[in-house]
């Protein structure tokens, strides 16, 4: 073997080496990258669960609240009212505690998670959408399909908590005076719509800069593995659409 054949072989097992070396170093850095993104992940789960308990245990007080005080005080004053001398001249105020009791016993059943674990994700849809149709300027209606069956708890408080964002959006900001609602239960399957008359908007400029509760929307429906999708055009309303 000649001096030029040895070179040649040396420089060729240096070459392999060195190849072999640098596929090594992206084998270890990918697979840290990958260890690193997954642990980011995991993180931001565990942080966004936190702040949904967080943000639940603050609706269980604010619904207990609604429930046990203020409810309290108005049924208080409409008893005291109600066995006064002048029980025809109040019957006018007496009515019209009576109406905000329903209002606020409605509002605790919709705010309290404990409340809406117990009526389940129909009923509190049905309670949420009647409540909006008390509202003067509003018309609300809510449509179920198929025979509903039972989700995981946590499941069902967050798909509401996504309904009560869109209902949100659809008083605050559309300017709705027509709101429908929609359940199709399909074998193991969920499709809620919800449409409104409002003043819309253009949806294909949606982005990460959108807002906040169009962000929250989102996430939350992420968290469950469940599609979401929003349709809007100006001055034609929007639909949204979830799917679990």
């Amino acid at each position: 073997m000649n001096s030029e054949t040895i070179i040649i072989l040396i420089s060729t097992l240096t070459l392999l080496t060195l190849v072999c070396f640098c596929i090594l170093l992206f084998y270890v850095f990918y697979k840290n990258k990958t260890r690193l993104l997954n642990d980011k992940e995991k993180l931001e789960k565990e942080v966004s669960r936190s702040q949904l308990e967080i943000r639940e245990e603050f609706m269980r007080n604010v619904g207990k609240e609604l429930h046990d005080n203020i409810g309290q005080v108005l049924s208080t004053a409409k008893l005291q009212l109600s066995m006064s001398d002048s029980r025809e001249e109040n019957a006018d105020s007496i009515n019209l505690i009576a109406k905000s009791l329903d209002d606020i016993r409605n509002l605790s059943k919709v705010v309290d998670p404990d409340a809406i674990n117990s009526a389940g994700l129909v009923e509190s849809c049905k309670i949420e959408m009647e409540r909006l149709d008390h509202f003067q300027h509003i018309q609300a209606k809510c449509n179920v399909l198929g025979t509903p069956h039972k989700l995981d708890k946590k499941i069902e408080i967050i798909i509401f908590r996504i309904l009560q964002e869109s209902l949100n959006n659809c008083i605050k900001h559309a300017k709705s005076s027509e709101i429908d609602l929609s359940l199709h239960f399909d074998n193991s399957n969920l499709k809620i719509t919800l449409r409104d008359n409002g003043i819309g908007f253009d949806s294909s400029k949606i982005d990460k800069s959108s807002g906040s509760g169009l962000r929250n929307m989102q996430h939350r429906a992420e968290m469950i593995g469940a599609s979401f999708k929003i349709n809007s055009h100006v001055g034609k309303g929007t639909t949204i659409e979830i799917i679990y």
